[in-house]
Order: structure tokens, then C-alpha cells, then sequence
């Protein structure tokens, strides 16, 4: 029992974060803040997802590695042959996101997610599965993921920008029971021409609206939100609005 805990680091190296072999052993009831990071293919989301419900905590903000990659990849990992390779099709059987996080969505305030340092997972590189579950879509019954999120941040991880301008433009055009993003910051320092590419292929598309938008774009690393401190996120007080 942990019962003022109130951030929880996972992390699938042992000498680092908490070890996953703990996990059922733990209860967090005041649990906010949850990272969970470089956790490869390996990660028990099962165990995470028992965490979570048994404590019954409320998760606010949320540090993530974007780990889940294809089944190109994992067979990479099982040392297929590259013949066997050629028969898959990245984009057709990408591992689905988590269904973890749909347990810790109603709550989220803050998501960062970013890339899988701990594995060579060109698969798990960019970000599209996981946007497409937070966009709200027309027509769609199912509820996005992460309906109260306001605060989102994207590091080393390649994304569709005219995917990300629609879930800004969907959160700000006043959907029932979803709210509105406040600021998403981007940063891609892998690549130098990438980085200027999503920056104005995002402020152009949203120049374009016919719903005026109120989320902050932020591309400049010096001004991120800082991730250290539950109680500022609650505060709402960006440091570069």
C-alpha cells in the first residue's frame, strides 16, 4: 500500500522506476501522476490495468513511450528471416493501442508521449494509431479517447500533421462531453527539415478554419510545459501563454 503516492515511474529495466514484478504488491488510491517509459513490447499492461482499477485512482497526467510497434517489428525481435518479412504489411497490422489507456482516459489532463528509446523500432517511431483514437470523429458513437485532455506533447515522434490539426479543430468546435486542447507542443529534433514542415503545415491548415481556435502551439523546447510537478499542471498556467 503506497496511499500518498502521487507519481508512479514504470519502468522495464529494474534499477530504474519501479519493477514490473512489484506492481501487484502496490496500492495507489492518490496516484495522479503516471510515467511509463522505454517499456518496449514487454510492458505487463495487465498489470498496470489492475493497478489502476484496484487503487482507484484518478490519473491526470500521463508520461508514455509510444512502444507498441507492428508485427514487423516483433517478428525482427523473434530473428525472422527477412524473406518471411515481405509478406507483411506495416500499415495493416500495427499493434493496437493499449486498451489500458482507455481505463485512465476520462481523468487525463496531460499526455506526453514520446519515443521508445530502449529499442531500434522504426514501427514504434511515429504516433498515428494513438492520434487516431484521441480525434473525435463525425457520425462516430464511440467516445475519443482522453475527453478531457488540454494539454498534449509530441517528442521524436514522426506524426500526420493534418491528422493532429483535426483533432484540434474537433476539440474546439464545442462537441458535448469532450473539451477543448489548450496546448500541444511538438518537437522533433531528429530530423531539422521535419520539424519546420509540421510547425507550418500545421498553423497553415488551421489558419483555414471555420472554427476559431483557441489551442496554443508551441515548438520551442525552452517554453515546454515542465512535467516534474503535478500540482503546476493543475494550475493551468502555461509558461508560454
Amino acid at each position: 500500500m503506497l496511499a500518498e503516492l502521487v507519481h508512479l515511474d514504470l519502468h522495464h529495466r529494474c534499477d530504474r522506476g519501479l519493477p514490473r514484478r512489484t506492481i501487484p504488491f502496490i496500492c495507489t488510491p492518490k496516484l495522479q501522476k503516471m510515467s511509463l517509459k522505454n517499456s518496449g513490447n514487454i510492458l505487463g499492461w495487465e498489470e498496470v490495468r489492475e493497478l489502476v482499477k484496484r487503487s482507484g485512482c484518478e490519473i491526470r497526467s500521463m508520461d508514455l513511450t509510444k512502444s507498441w510497434g507492428s508485427l514487423v517489428e516483433h517478428a525482427v525481435d523473434d530473428d525472422y528471416e527477412d524473406e518471411d518479412l515481405e509478406q507483411f504489411d506495416p500499415a495493416d497490422i500495427e499493434y493496437p493501442v493499449p486498451e489500458f489507456l482507455s481505463l485512465v482516459s476520462s481523468h487525463l489532463e496531460s499526455l506526453l508521449l514520446t519515443e521508445d528509446t530502449s529499442r531500434k523500432n522504426r514501427y514504434a517511431r511515429e504516433c498515428t494509431s494513438i492520434l487516431e483514437r484521441i480525434a473525435v470523429q463525425k457520425n462516430d458513437t464511440s467516445s475519443p479517447l482522453f475527453p478531457g485532455l488540454k494539454h498534449l506533447r509530441i517528442d521524436n515522434l514522426q506524426l500526420d500533421p493534418m491528422l493532429l490539426a483535426q483533432i484540434i479543430q474537433s476539440r474546439d468546435a464545442g462537441i458535448t462531453n469532450v473539451k477543448r486542447l489548450e496546448c500541444v507542443e511538438i518537437q522533433y529534433s531528429k530530423n531539422r527539415e521535419v520539424w519546420p514542415f509540421y510547425a507550418s503545415a500545421l498553423k497553415n491548415t488551421l489558419s483555414l478554419s471555420e472554427v476559431p481556435i483557441s489551442c496554443e502551439l508551441c515548438f520551442d523546447p525552452k517554453k515546454f510545459w515542465p512535467r516534474s510537478d503535478v500540482e503546476e499542471l493543475m494550475s493551468n498556467a502555461y509558461p508560454h501563454s
